[in-house]
């Protein structure tokens, strides 16, 4: 049966396809809070989208419109993957809001490319006509803007430097962002090449949804495992702990609350280790067990919340504060408390001033 017989592209959006539902599927069971894989699950939705709708094209062939379709649910990827890219490298904050204007890009990549390729007398805006050169002028736009949102990664070069520069996590994570800009571009220069009639139809959508699948490996590997905080997978019930882990939940834990560990400037993951007696990737799995969180999260968190006590009812200086709580600087103590509270630690004290004693 014609129907049956598929082709090599077909084949691989279909794996694509299955693959990134089972990544969906995956995100939704374990997302403890919606809100932190929101990205993710938006931007694997959109290309499970775009497996689905070039698996369908033999099928829905008829309809004229459905090709100019393709191309603008393929050219929005890199717009998802760069809101992506910017959360992975904020942990378990969201982009800036300014950024999330970029989903903006992706209707006017189709309004942009439809008048351009329509642009003769005899084919106006609402008509359904000239959609080879609508095309055309798609896959060029589509280009541009791509390549111009990749870009915004730019303005927070900074983020990269820092996760480049670090010999642990954030590495890891400059690492994903990398391959994730580096896949998205090779996805823009394949477009480029069918936009210059460099390349068959079939080569480009086998190619396309190819690299659309090594997107979704990238996730199924490297997302979970270095950037867990998006899914903030909800912590474990002691119930569930064995008697070795109980007994380590209880020494982090008097570590952590008695001893308060995290007032040290540079407390690490090591630290941690060497005191439990055990290795750095047994601690990092109990405290994503038992808090949902990574240990410098944990740490943070422990740091802003002695500070905000001191800064509520002290008048102690903030840098003092700061090396108090257990910050090794007053830059890094202010950008924590921000990311956490949401207010630099002046404006906090303003707006709980201390009461005066009688």
């Amino acid at each position: 049966m014609q129907v049956l017989e598929l082709t090599w592209w077909e084949l691989v959006s279909l794996v694509g396809l299955s693959q990134s539902l089972y990544l969906l599927v995956y995100m939704l069971l374990r997302a403890g809070r919606i809100r932190n894989a929101g990205l993710a699950i938006a931007c694997f939705s959109w290309l499970s989208l775009g497996f689905l709708i070039d698996f369908a094209s033999r099928f829905l062939s008829q309809i004229e419109i459905y090709p100019f379709a393709q191309d603008l649910v393929w050219g929005g990827l890199p717009i998802f993957a760069v809101l992506l890219a910017l959360q992975i490298a904020q942990v378990d904050r969201l982009p800036d809001r300014k950024y999330f204007w970029m989903l903006f890009l992706i209707p006017l990549m189709g309004g942009v490319s439809w008048v351009l390729g329509g642009l003769q007398t005899d084919c106006s805006f609402s008509s359904i006509c000239r959609l080879e050169q609508r095309r055309l002028a798609l896959e060029i736009v589509m280009v541009i803007l791509g390549g111009l949102s990749l870009l915004a990664l730019w303005g927070r070069r900074d983020l990269l430097e820092v996760m480049a520069a670090e010999k642990n996590v954030k590495s890891d994570r400059y690492w994903l962002i990398l391959s994730l800009i580096i896949m998205n571009c090779m996805i823009l220069a394949l477009t480029l090449l069918r936009a210059s009639d460099l390349i068959d139809i079939s080569d480009f959508l086998l190619i396309r949804n190819i690299l659309g699948g090594g997107l979704v490996y990238l996730a199924s590997t490297s997302l979970f495992r270095i950037y867990p905080q998006t899914l903030k997978v909800g912590p474990k019930l002691a119930s569930e702990f064995n008697d070795k882990e109980r007994i380590l939940a209880l020494n982090f834990e008097n570590l952590l609350m008695l001893q308060k560990v995290y007032q040290e400037p540079g407390y690490s993951r090591s630290d941690m280790a060497r005191e439990l007696g055990t290795s750095e990737s047994v601690v990092t799995k109990l405290v994503k067990a038992k808090f949902g969180k990574s240990l410098p999260q944990l740490l943070n968190e422990k740091r802003v919340g002695e500070a905000c006590e001191l800064l509520r009812q002290t008048d102690v200086s903030i840098s003092e504060i700061a090396w108090q709580a257990g910050f090794n600087s007053l830059p890094s103590f202010n950008r924590v408390f921000k990311d956490i509270m949401g207010m630099s630690p002046s404006e906090y004290r303003d707006s709980n001033p201390r009461a005066e004693s009688s």
